[in-house]
């Protein structure tokens, strides 16, 4: 990824270097010899987890220095891909440098106020470090330019921290969905259908005054009957399908005929659902 600016390049690399410090990126190396400048950038907002190892290199020509950008290495969440990674990373600075570029071109005398805004000071504290002292030393022109440049820290800050606030709640709603979509699948999910199902009667609409009832024995068969409809008993197979499903195959009937084969569905271990009637433990 490439970008070209109308700009010499040694006063590029020293905005880039005051960009990364002002974007709080670490592990910031300017390399003169080789013209580039490797920086860790760090993710916030919708990239909140993630960084990348950049290297820019720079060329210059007729007064204009291209910037050639390689993420040499990222870290992310796989739901996050690696060039989503790139294009913010590379906007969040280019936006920066741009502002850096034009307070460059400004005429107006450098003030200690800019100086401080970019931690510019000797290491002593008591004296400007001179702007002339290193190719690489970049203060602003002006406290016009300084507050151009807060005002961008902060609208940025505002919009990671917008996205982080969605990227929470998002991630809150799909907690909970997933968490209540997890209960009703855990209550219709049987570990051991035989114990759920063998051993009991399945009764419906009560115990006390069945209309019908299912049986099943731990040998894969099972008989139920119903006193509507002039009443009705059947035979048959049945297989755990897992998930609480429970495929019925009937081998006898007292009608002389055999329905299709079925899915019944265990939702948890006390209710036994066919069709649309449920079934409950006697």
């Amino acid at each position: 990824m490439d970008k070209a600016f109308k700009i010499e390049k040694d006063q590029l690399v020293s905005n880039f270097k005051v960009a990364c410090s002002k974007l709080e990126y670490q592990d910031v190396e300017v390399n003169p010899v080789t013209d580039t400048i490797t920086y860790k950038a760090i993710g916030k907002g919708l990239q909140w987890g993630t960084n990348a190892i950049v290297k820019i290199s720079f060329s210059e020509k007729g007064g204009h220095t291209n910037a050639s950008f390689q993420v040499i290495k990222e870290i992310r969440f796989p739901m996050i891909g690696k060039q989503r990674i790139i294009d913010s990373f590379y906007k969040e600075i280019i936006g920066l440098v741009e502002l850096l570029n034009k307070s460059s071109r400004n005429n107006d005398s450098i003030e200690k106020e800019d100086l401080n805004l970019l931690g510019e000071y000797s290491e002593k504290g008591s004296s400007i470090v001179d702007p002339n002292q290193s190719k690489y030393e970049t203060p602003l022109n002006s406290n016009k330019d300084s507050k151009t440049v807060e005002k961008y820290l902060e609208a940025n800050k505002k919009s990671n921290n917008n996205k982080l606030f969605i990227v929470i709640g998002i991630s809150v709603v799909f907690g909970l969905f997933i968490l209540l979509s997890g209960e009703e699948k855990g209550s219709s999910s049987i570990s051991d259908p035989i114990s759920c199902l063998t051993g009991v009667d399945w009764v419906y609409p009560s115990a006390s005054n069945p209309t019908g009832a299912w049986k099943f024995s731990s040998d894969g068969t099972f008989n139920s009957s119903t006193t509507m409809f002039g009443g009705m008993s059947t035979w048959g197979n049945w297989a755990d399908l897992g998930g609480g499903r429970i495929k019925i195959t009937y081998t006898r009937t007292t009608e002389n005929y055999l329905p299709d084969s079925q899915i019944i569905e265990l939702n948890g271990c006390n209710e036994l659902k066919v069709g649309q009637t449920l079934y409950i433990k006697d």
